[in-house]
């Protein structure tokens, strides 16, 4: 049976009369009739408890980027053609999850090989790894291929977000389609409050704390790019910095194609970043600072 809540507000929706809450209530009975799509169910999970993601598809993405944004400052502060697995026998202890994360971004071309192949590279090297006495571990005895692969995964990394509006949108319109409350007829209807929708995942993922593990974390945070570019959500990560303060490295865990011109209010562009307030978006479908 359809439920007939959420229909009219589905209806609502479609017919223009935008009401913040109807989406709130509309992304909460989606989430539990996604059937697997991973974006649907994280923003269902925002509305539902926003203080802080410990599990999900926005927490896998940022843990692996944390790991791989820490490596790459350490491998980078190595001289220049020196391989740190042979001048360097005290591996940080995160270097294993840093192998499968990377593994799990990594493209073809920088793979090398078939996925299974570097799989099985990747369960090779980490059995010739040796746990020192000081908490750290040692890589040894890898043979050219090994060691090979390694640079390669070394020498680039790759950023990518959790999801993209598109992905979201698109995965939120199936569920709605397939649990009864969007008619085929209405998809076209649908389609022109995609920007509504994509603005408002943005209010509920800032601002949020992301559980890193070991009793770290770090917070998404909308961001306004200076040189004019889409909204997106970032995850900062403080990276280790040799010549003073950490730095930290962000990269877009939510990713849009609107520009802030059409959709923020004037006040919240002008704003300093980052932005430590919480955001809503307005019946008037423009992003601002909530109160």
């Amino acid at each position: 049976m359809v439920d007939a809540g959420i229909r009219a507000r589905v209806v609502r929706f479609l017919n223009g009369d935008f009401v913040p809450e109807d989406l709130a209530r509309i992304f909460l009975f989606a989430r539990d009739r996604c059937d697997g799509r991973e974006p649907v169910q994280e923003i269902g999970d925002f509305v539902a408890h926003k203080a802080e993601r410990n599990k999900g598809i926005v927490t896998r993405e940022v843990r692996d980027w944390a790991l791989i944004a820490f490596f790459m400052s350490f491998f980078n502060r190595h001289p220049p053609g020196a391989n740190p697995y042979i001048t360097n026998r005290s591996l940080p202890s995160q270097f294993v999850p840093w192998l499968h994360a990377t593994l799990r971004r990594a493209p073809p071309r920088l793979r090398k090989f078939p996925m299974a192949k570097a799989k099985k590279l990747v369960e090779t090297i980490e059995q010739k790894i040796v746990r020192t006495n000081f908490g750290t571990i040692s890589v040894e005895r890898l043979n050219a291929e090994e060691l090979d692969y390694i640079d390669k995964l070394t020498s680039s990394f790759v950023v990518r977000p959790a999801f993209t509006s598109d992905r979201l949108f698109t995965d939120l319109k199936a569920t709605l389609r397939s649990s009864g409350v969007l008619e085929p007829k209405e998809s076209n209807a649908f389609d022109q409050q995609k920007r509504l929708t994509e603005l408002f995942a943005v209010t509920l993922m800032h601002g949020c704390a992301v559980d890193l593990g070991d009793g770290l974390n770090t917070t998404l945070m909308a961001s306004d790019p200076i040189n004019g570019g889409p909204i997106s959500v970032d995850a900062g990560i403080p990276v280790p910095n040799p010549g003073g303060v950490p730095l930290a490295i962000a990269t877009a865990m939510y990713k849009t194609e609107l520009s802030p011109q059409g959709n923020m209010e004037e006040d919240l562009i002008n704003a300093p970043q980052p932005w430590a307030f919480e955001l809503e978006l307005r019946p008037n479908g423009l992003l601002c600072r909530l109160g």
